[in-house]
């Protein structure tokens, strides 16, 4: 964690989060950050991650411990996963985290739901 750290992305939202887990392993730096309002969000820099040899940022976010990409703009909802991003973009995504509303979070919270009900059925269907 301590390249995260270092390029100061968690610095200023010690009052949102509720724990931080160093993840990092030989090929990346990598911090779980668990807010209080429940989002989790995954920040990865490393050889393999997008962006990551570029000195740039990789990111998921999990809510209610699955990964969705409900908070990425209408661009990029294709991808799980976020990369190329600089140290401003991730705390810009951090801000949309902190900001959500209990009303917005339960709304993403059914629209996971509805998502994984649709995958059971395609699953059950042979799809």
């Amino acid at each position: 964690m301590s390249d995260i750290v270092k390029y100061n992305v968690l610095i200023g939202y010690g009052d949102y989060i509720e724990s931080v887990r160093d993840l990092s392993d030989r090929y990346f730096t990598r911090a779980r950050v668990k807010f209080k309002n429940s989002i989790e969000l995954s920040i990865v820099q490393g050889e393999y991650s997008y962006g990551g040899t570029a000195g740039l940022f990789e990111i998921a976010i999990f809510i209610s411990g699955t990964m969705t990409n409900l908070l990425f703009g209408e661009e990029e909802h294709d991808e799980d996963v976020l990369g190329y991003l600089t140290k401003e973009q991730v705390v810009a995504y951090m801000d949309s985290i902190v900001n959500l509303t209990e009303t917005e979070i339960e709304e993403l919270k059914r629209k996971i739901v509805k998502y994984i009900e649709n995958q059971v059925k395609e699953i059950e269907n042979g799809l």
